[in-house]
């Protein structure tokens, strides 16, 4: 309850900018920036969409679910008309300045969440208790949020044109996003962390193959000194170093039963799918399996395919010199990657505001998408 006035704010800025986009006159003539990929994936889209309606209207144990009303909100108030506004307002996007405010967002939202933390006595909380008393955010929500800090950071780390005040307030950015990460003690914000900066290590240097040996470096680094890592982490956070030290003794029993039973239901129809996921059936806490429930094998090929073109246009454009929107694609991996170890597709707006982002970003000016180096 606390965050549905920021919601409804969003929505009516939604109804605002596409009835402003749709009225407007001027702009019909203008080059229209939607690529083959873009259209690509707004049939998924649609498709996912109608299902999801389908299920919610047509089948009677889904209107008896516990989370069928969550679910119409987001079909209505979430996706539809966040999509559309993307769509109609994206040659309008001033990516400079949406990444500058991201920036400062995230710094006073860490340094508040952070503070509230320790407040409450977060140091030796348990993951669920974290997220029960922060209230407005649960402990995964709560390390995706220092992740973005963090990724964000992270991309503005090297940039010629920073001043030094610049350059420790990124520093600090990035300090606080990491703290939070920890504190969370969810492990799927470190694995949306390390993919990415593994990537973007892999995509900033001009030989690609020299990119994945010093990824491989790192990574053998991290295995020849995972116990001093732990160590470090059960100072910041004991909950998260117990839960990784768990994970590699007894492995994932939870998630391996998710796994599990999502591809028992893929089993039951495995050529046109079976139902829309929702929580009250079989939440696989995995994306990619619940196209495959959804809409079967030649649903799920396409669903992967048109991630995969998603990744690639990700590492295309944090190869290339753009030099303000490279952090879309460590965004962008930063909730792919969430969405393969919880949550769906559905809920991940940011997920689809980037993929539709980057399918455009080649055929948008430079001019619109570089700033003078300061």
């Amino acid at each position: 309850m606390i965050t549905t006035p920021f919601r409804v704010f969003l929505l009516l800025l939604s109804f605002y900018l596409i009835y402003s986009s749709m009225s407007s006159q001027a702009d019909i003539n203008k080059e229209k920036v939607l690529t083959a990929n873009n259209y690509f994936f707004l049939c998924i889209y649609a498709v996912y969409v109608l299902k999801i309606f389908f299920d919610l209207y047509f089948d009677e144990p889904a209107k008896a679910g516990q989370y069928y009303w969550t679910t119409e909100k987001y079909l209505w108030f979430v996706m539809i008309p966040g999509v559309l506004t993307i769509i109609l307002t994206i040659r309008y996007i001033d990516y400079a300045l949406v990444l500058k405010m991201a920036l400062f967002v995230c710094f006073f939202g860490n340094v508040a969440s952070l503070f509230n933390m320790n407040f409450q006595g977060g140091q030796n909380m348990g993951r669920m208790q974290i997220g029960e008393n922060i209230q407005l955010l649960n402990s995964i929500s709560l390390g995706q949020f220092g992740t973005s800090a963090a990724l964000l950071g992270i991309s503005q780390w090297n940039r010629k044109s920073n001043i030094r005040i610049f350059k420790i307030f990124i520093g600090i950015l990035i300090i606080l996003g990491l703290i939070l990460i920890a504190k969370a003690g969810s492990r799927g914000p470190i694995i949306s962390m390390a993919v990415p900066v593994l990537v973007y290590i892999s995509a900033r240097q001009k030989n690609p193959l020299f990119g994945f040996i010093v990824c491989g470096l790192v990574g053998l680094l991290g295995y020849l000194f995972i116990d001093y890592i732990f160590q470090l982490i059960s100072y910041i956070s004991p909950v998260l170093e117990n839960r990784f030290q768990r994970t590699l003794l007894e492995g994932d029993l939870g998630r391996e039963q998710l796994f599990n039973d999502a591809l028992q239901e893929f089993y039951k129809y495995p050529l046109g799918g079976g139902y829309f996921m929702v929580p009250y059936r079989c939440y696989s806490h995995n994306m990619i399996l619940d196209a495959f429930m959804t809409f079967g094998i030649f649903g799920g090929c396409i669903f992967a395919i048109m991630l995969l073109l998603s990744v690639v246009h990700a590492y295309k454009v944090m190869h290339a010199e753009y030099s303000d929107s490279q952090w879309i694609s460590l965004i962008f991996l930063q909730f792919l990657c969430a969405n393969m170890t919880s949550g769906a597709f559905y809920i991940n707006m940011p997920l689809i505001a980037t993929i539709i982002i980057l399918f455009t970003l080649p055929i948008l000016s430079r001019n619109d998408l570089k700033t003078e180096n300061r």
